[in-house]
């Protein structure tokens, strides 16, 4: 592990992971695209061979046009001179998630992080 960069906010998607801006007017924060450009944006600045990526709307409200649930999860690999990225899709919208919005985010983050686990288990 060499480090991370926790990207909310779209200025940080840009700054930090080299997302191009035009990208993210065009399909929004919430993407595949967007996505898979953060996860390739993360393995460049670390300079590993591997790196994830996630994007979604932890809630309570909804954001980008999406509902409180959804999530993209993207993973970029460098194999010798050959680049190659993997999303997956995650929508938890509209299920019974808890009570309160604690309940909710906390669940939510937890299932994003199992299913990452489970996508590169498919994955790699």
């Amino acid at each position: 592990y060499l480090g991370g960069v926790i990207a909310y906010s779209d200025k940080a998607k840009i700054n930090e992971l080299g997302v191009d801006r035009k990208l993210i007017k065009k399909f929004t924060a919430v993407s595949e695209e967007v996505v898979i450009s953060m996860a390739h944006g993360a393995r460049e600045k670390f300079d590993t061979d591997i790196a994830i990526a996630t994007t979604g709307v932890a809630g309570p409200g909804s954001a980008y046009g999406q509902k409180a649930g959804v999530a993209w999860i993207a993973i970029a690999r460098k194999i010798g001179r050959k680049l190659e990225s993997h999303s997956v899709f995650l929508d938890f919208s509209g299920k019974n998630l808890g009570n309160s919005v604690v309940e909710k985010r906390e669940l939510t983050r937890n299932l994003v992080i199992m299913s990452t686990f489970s996508a590169l288990e498919r994955i790699l």
